[in-house]
């Protein structure tokens, strides 16, 4: 691996510190999820420098991450739809795990476990949505703040921006792997692993503007 791929892999599994850091006092979800990443990146990477299996660590993240960001949009909706979306959410994440148990029992071996990209397809699927109605919902209220300093509005283009990538990827994966198998390794270093370090920096402005935010109601 040559030193530009190295570098991005490095800045993509330390790009969750800023966020740990401007978040620390004000502990927001956000806050949390940013220390899941780096927590999960950091453990699939010291597994696959173990020569074990990191697979198990990625597909307890994709669930886990699912169960945060979803806290996240869910908690600024009214009661009502909280309701309305509540179901499809537990039957999304109830096929992850049915999905993911029933690949782990019919494999011979753990080694031979593989990642639930349909389930974290939807997981995608979920967060672009989220992120829409949030972006709607900040749109509707322009005039009564500032897009740039809004916490929602930053949190809505980082999880769309992420979520997009990502299920792209998923979606023409097979495709783009039987083409070139290489190429696929690019467009994950060069395409998507930016994109995850531009939402975790994102994140990190959005609960500094949450914290601003929180002190101004005091």
């Amino acid at each position: 691996m040559g030193f530009i791929p190295y570098l991005i892999m490095i800045l993509s599994n330390v790009s969750p510190l800023p966020a740990i850091i401007a978040g620390r006092r004000y502990r927001g979800v956000l806050w949390y999820y940013a220390l899941v990443c780096i927590t999960a990146d950091v453990s699939s990477l010291v597994f696959k420098q173990l020569d074990k299996d990191h697979i198990i660590v990625s597909n307890l993240f994709f669930f886990t991450e699912f169960i945060i960001v979803s806290s996240y949009f869910i908690s600024v909706l009214s009661y009502r739809k909280k309701m309305t979306v509540l179901i499809p959410l537990i039957l999304v994440g109830s096929f992850y795990v049915y999905h993911t148990i029933a690949g782990m029992v019919n494999y011979d071996s753990p080694s031979d476990i593989a990642y639930n990209y349909y389930g974290a397809s939807l997981f995608y699927i979920t967060y672009i949505i989220f992120s829409l109605l949030s972006l709607f919902r900040v749109m509707q209220k322009v005039d009564e703040v500032r897009l740039e300093r809004s916490p929602l509005f930053l949190s809505g283009v980082a999880f769309l921006l992420y979520a997009s990538g990502a299920l792209f990827l998923l979606l023409f994966k097979d495709l783009i792997a039987k083409a070139d198998l290489r190429l696929f390794g690019n467009l994950w270093i060069y395409f998507f692993l930016p994109l995850n370090i531009i939402k975790n920096l994102l994140i990190a402005v959005s609960l500094h503007y949450a914290i601003v935010a929180s002190r101004r109601t005091i």
